[in-house]
């Protein structure tokens, strides 16, 4: 191997480490783990305004969906402030990954990504009840943080736990 060759492999692979670890990058895990505490944050903050009557309920959903749209364009490559993974984040990406994982029905990229958007402040929504009703935080925020890693997972294509037995069995049919 040249001498050249090898010099700019490594200015290539220095420029793609350099990219992944960015802040606004969307293959960063960290990135996308804060994006989604954000948009928990908003979600929390809404549905505490409604039981302090401070907001409806139809306010406050509409808010919501705004939010989650917002954010679904974040995972969608349409935020200037953000670099997406090119070819993954953008219709016929991402959200057909998020389609099958999820077994969402049809619907376009952005209600994709905002259903599972959605799914993930449902979990949240209904852990933070459980605290309401007595549960002890060390009981269910650990679950909180679960939930958040596995939408992170899912958001950058990452296989979730049962999904290497779900390809496992379809190379056996193939056999």
């Amino acid at each position: 191997m040249s001498e050249e060759r090898s010099e700019s492999s490594d200015a290539g692979l220095a420029a793609a480490f350099e990219t992944a670890t960015k802040d606004n990058y969307l293959g960063n895990p960290g990135m996308i783990d804060k994006t989604l505490r954000v948009m928990l944050a908003e979600a929390l903050n809404l549905r505490d305004k409604v039981h302090r009557n401070e907001l409806s309920e139809e306010e406050s959903n509409a808010k919501l969906g705004a939010v989650l749209r917002i954010t679904a364009d974040i995972f969608l490559g349409r935020d200037s402030d953000t670099v997406p993974i090119v070819g993954w984040n953008q219709p016929g990406g991402i959200d057909e990954h998020l389609a099958k994982e999820l077994n969402l029905p049809d619907a376009s990229a952005e209600g994709r990504v905002a259903c599972t958007l959605l799914l993930l402040t449902e979990e949240i929504y209904s852990l933070v009840a459980q605290e309401e009703r007595g549960e002890p935080p060390e009981n269910t925020r650990w679950q909180m943080n679960v939930a958040v890693e596995m939408t992170t997972k899912m958001l950058l294509g990452i296989p979730l736990p049962g999904d290497a037995a779900k390809d496992g069995e379809e190379q056996d049919d193939d056999q």
